[in-house]
């Protein structure tokens, strides 16, 4: 175990670009819309538009906001008790909106040679399959001493 702490608030990402939850929904829709991200990018979110078209009969049964990722996790997390598919959906349409949403530009070494890193679908370097984001996170939550020894 370490001592570290590290506490991330409330718009921890952005000045990265990422939306803050009050605008998530929209940037997701926004990107869906412009239509100019890869296909498979489109699909995730086409999937995230129709899990969120299902919800909205919901509105008779329950008081949320549709405009809002955290009302539409939570109904989903009630209505998946048992079966993860539209969960899943949403994660991955949530991790995509973050991917497109970055903007940050990283440089990291891969046997020996200097890659750069641009969040920006047009010009990601196609030498890896994660983007930043998952990158962040993984090296976030790595046991200090595998970082520390690299």
């Amino acid at each position: 175990m370490t001592d570290n702490v590290i506490i991330l608030g409330a718009g921890f990402s952005y000045d990265s670009g990422i939306p803050l939850l009050k605008d998530f929904i929209d940037k997701m829709y926004e990107y869906y819309i412009r239509k100019n991200i890869d296909k498979n990018s489109l699909k995730i979110l086409n999937d995230f538009i129709d899990i969120r078209n299902d919800l909205l009969s919901y509105h008779r049964l329950a008081s949320f906001d549709d405009a809002n990722i955290e009302d539409i996790l939570s109904i989903l997390s009630f209505l998946e008790i048992g079966n993860n598919d539209k969960m899943n959906i949403m994660s991955k349409a949530i991790a995509r909106t973050i991917e497109l949403s970055c903007n940050i530009v990283h440089y990291y070494k891969m046997n020996g040679i200097l890659y750069k890193l641009i969040n920006n679908t047009n010009n990601v370097v196609q030498h890896i399959e994660k983007k930043i984001y998952h990158i962040f996170w993984e090296s976030i939550f790595k046991r200090p001493s595998q970082i520390l020894c690299k």
